[in-house]
């Protein structure tokens, strides 16, 4: 883990310093199929952008897809459950921390 964060700030994968957050809980959690799910969501993004589009247009294609089509939220009822700090349970309960759902 410290070598991920040994080349600099530009180089970190922040999905998978916060899939090994989940880790600490879940020492059994397979990655993987999250990682394929985070590229199917950034495909169904993508599909929806014109092939020259600005920062703004993407930042708005991303916010309706997680909150207005898929269904993301902030944490409603149980701010400090576990859960919403782990990026899987994050992508599966669409529900989380605001910081897990910036990695997202």
């Amino acid at each position: 883990m410290v070598r991920m964060f040994s080349a600099g700030d530009d180089a970190v994968d922040l999905f998978s310093a916060a899939k090994l957050v989940a880790k600490l809980d879940n020492p059994d959690l397979d990655i993987a199929p999250y990682r394929v799910e985070l590229k199917r969501m950034a495909a169904q993004v993508k599909s929806k952008l014109a092939p020259k589009a600005g920062d703004i247009a993407r930042l708005n294609a991303l916010t309706k897809y997680l909150f207005a089509d898929s269904g993301f939220h902030g944490s409603r009822t149980d701010f400090y459950n576990r859960a919403n700090s782990y990026l899987n349970d994050v992508i599966d309960d669409r529900e989380g921390l605001p910081i897990t759902l910036a990695i997202l």
